[in-house]
């Protein structure tokens, strides 16, 4: 089974909690926290306005799709957990702009069936979920394929693998049981960890012809060990 398929039973469990941040595998969020990554993400987009149309990927339960769904035309929000998507049609039920649907990163079979094209884009921490970086490089290529011409996205919260080592360290500091520390090192070892100038070539290689990295909020704990990116096609 291949990590994508791994991670595919943590995010259907994860669906079923009732804590809104640990759907977003972002457990030790505050609200505080989340509007700083919503700031991050609005940065990374450029100008919003009315008549754009965005695509959330990985959208998880649907809480990015609700917050910019008042700021462009129509948000269309898929993420591959079933549970994921039969949550978010239940809690966007009242923002009629919003389409919550099943669909995977390695095809996009579904949004390409849609036939739109989408000049926003957003990619949240799903990168560090799939195998190699040939599997980044069809990802992005699929989402080449879906923008317009100009069109802007931003990837967020991607594993760093030239701060992989200190961030493996800095767990012998924390106060936590040596069974706590263990499987949160399994699961860091369940990601895979790039290196954005490899990246910044696949992203090119496609077709964008931007690809430049967006600095994480300090205060947010991602921006120990992850990068963001912003692709211009």
């Amino acid at each position: 089974m291949n990590r994508n398929a791994r991670w595919l039973d943590t995010w259907q469990k994860m669906a079923n909690m009732d804590d809104a941040f640990c759907t977003m595998g972002r457990s030790a969020y505050t609200i505080t926290d989340y509007f700083k990554y919503l700031s991050n993400i609005a940065t990374g987009l450029g100008q919003i306005n009315q008549s754009d149309r965005l695509l959330d990927m990985a959208g998880g339960a649907g809480y990015i799709a609700m917050y910019f769904s008042p700021l462009v035309a129509a948000v269309d929000s898929f993420d591959y957990a079933s549970d994921m998507i039969k949550k978010s049609k239940s809690i966007c039920s009242g923002f009629n702009n919003i389409t919550p649907y099943v669909d995977n990163l390695l095809t996009l079979d579904e949004t390409k069936a849609k036939g739109h094209l989408y000049n926003k884009a957003v990619l949240g921490g799903a990168l560090q979920l799939f195998e190699d970086y040939a599997e980044v490089k069809l990802i992005l290529q699929h989402l080449f394929d879906v923008m317009t011409l100009g069109g802007q996205a931003i990837v967020t919260h991607n594993t760093d693998i030239t701060l992989k080592q200190a961030h493996i360290e800095s767990y012998d500091l924390l106060d936590w049981s040596k069974e706590k520390i263990n499987e949160a090192l399994k699961a860091e070892q369940d990601r895979l960890w790039m290196d954005f100038q490899q990246v910044k070539e696949i992203a090119l290689t496609v077709g964008f012809k931007e690809c430049y990295k967006q600095d994480i909020h300090p205060e947010l704990f991602q921006s120990s060990h992850m990068f963001d990116f912003v692709l211009v096609k």
